[in-house]
């Protein structure tokens, strides 16, 4: 005669030791709590022991180049344009008004990558390095017409000089 194994009382021994690890750990640690960004900007600006604040002599920052500077305004002014638009996503109406939204900020990211590469090439300029401003010209236009260098890169890759 066959003996019948209960399964049911094995299934919930299996189960319970497979999450006991997760249940002891979750215990260890006490509950998740989440801060506002207030008090993680705040956090993040105490001093830290041993830190450079709590340094006796005072330490200066290197002053930022005007590249730097620029490419800095440059960012913060879309972070703020980006934070507009994520808040304009959340109160969207619709799904069509909602990827237009993305749309236009995929567009500004883009932007903003194209602008930093003109501040770099103005910037080459004003230090006379125009072999790197002709350079990160040629990458924008790549950039921004990337089926034209694609047709380019396959014709010199084929041997064909013909535009």
């Amino acid at each position: 005669m066959k003996r019948r194994v209960p399964s049911v009382p094995y299934a919930v021994l299996l189960i319970t030791l497979l999450c006991l690890p997760a249940l002891l750990a979750a215990r260890s640690h006490g509950p998740d709590v989440v801060k506002p960004p207030e008090a993680v900007q705040a956090e993040s600006a105490a001093p830290v022991a041993g830190g450079p604040e709590a340094s006796p002599e005072p330490t200066t920052a290197r002053p930022l180049s005007p590249l730097m500077s620029a490419i800095q305004n440059l960012w913060e002014t879309r972070r703020v344009e980006i934070v507009a638009l994520k808040e304009r996503l959340r109160n969207a109406s619709d799904h069509a008004a909602a990827l237009a939204i993305l749309h236009e900020i995929e567009a500004l990211q883009a932007s903003t990558e194209i602008d930093i590469l003109r501040l770099q090439a103005d910037h080459a300029r004003r230090e006379c390095r125009e072999a790197d401003a002709q350079a990160i010209e040629t990458a924008i236009t790549e950039q921004l017409n990337p089926s034209q260098f694609c047709r380019r890169a396959t014709r010199r890759e084929s041997g064909t000089t013909q535009p």
